[in-house]
């Protein structure tokens, strides 16, 4: 939808769509959920579609319950999955923090669903922990670890001091304003460490010798299917050093401590203190 959406359609349709339709409207460039409702209804008077599938995006966690009620279906969000056994529609979703994933079958079309995105980690498979570092190459803005566990579908614990596995469970110290506490989540799991883990382990000569043999793997951002586009959520504006204060020190004396008092506050008001 929005300004030159045909040229996005052609493109899409190179993936073997049947048939692509787009709102070429340049009203629609910016997303405004009532807007972007009204267009998506009425495309679905049209169409009658089945099913209103929706990528990971903030657009649509904020759109989609709008289509739902509108149309008057189902909705799933974080849809890991969609399969379809004995004609019968399976949507899958992980519930109670990942630990149990739970199959809905819509009672009424179109029923509509956000399907959870993809990741680099996802691409691998097979993992057990992921560790992030709580600041890092992101601004320091500490969002890394529970992005991705968001994305995954996985528990996070944050501020972890120290980490072990034990029982199919990691067993993370997290740091607190009191102190520490103790908590257990099972694999896999996502875990942000402090500078309070220790220090680093640095490889020895032969380890960084073996570490060159070892193959680099790049992936794009096709590669990794997102299904989100690229997008900064915040725009650096500017960068800048803080106005500095020349500060400089006046004692204040007097006879007596009355007339010390009065020139103290001659002095505060005369520089705009009081």
């Amino acid at each position: 939808m929005g300004r030159d959406a045909g040229v996005a359609a052609e493109e899409v349709a190179h993936y073997g769509m049947e048939a692509v339709y787009a709102v070429d409207v340049p009203i629609l460039d910016a997303y405004h959920p009532e807007l972007y409702l009204s267009a998506i209804v009425q495309a679905c008077g049209i169409l009658k579609p089945k099913a209103v599938l929706l990528g990971d995006t903030l657009t649509s966690v904020d759109l989609a319950p709008r289509i739902a009620f509108s149309l008057g279906g189902g909705l799933v969000t974080d849809c890991a999955a969609i399969e379809c056994v004995g004609g019968e529609i399976l949507l899958i979703k992980p519930v109670y923090g990942g630990k149990v994933m739970a199959a809905y079958t819509p009672a009424a079309e179109p029923f509509v669903a956000i399907l959870r995105s993809g990741s680099a980690i996802r691409k691998m498979g097979g993992y057990d922990l992921i560790l992030a570092g709580r600041q890092a190459a992101d601004w320091n803005a500490g969002q890394v670890g529970v992005g991705v566990a968001h994305l995954l579908g996985v528990p996070v614990v944050t501020l972890a001091r120290k980490v072990e596995v034990r029982g199919g469970c990691a067993i993370v110290e997290r740091l607190t304003s009191a102190g520490y506490e103790t908590v257990r989540a099972p694999l896999p799991a996502a875990v942000v460490v402090s500078n309070e883990v220790g220090m680093m382990r640095y490889p020895t000569i032969v380890q960084r010798r073996e570490a060159k043999k070892k193959p680099v793997v790049s992936w794009g951002a096709g590669d990794i299917d997102l299904g989100r586009p690229l997008e900064n959520r915040l725009h650096l504006r500017k960068l800048f050093a803080p106005a500095t204060r020349q500060r400089d020190c006046v004692f204040v004396g007097g006879e007596s401590a009355a007339e010390a008092g009065r020139k103290l506050a001659e002095r505060l008001s005369s520089d705009g203190i009081i």
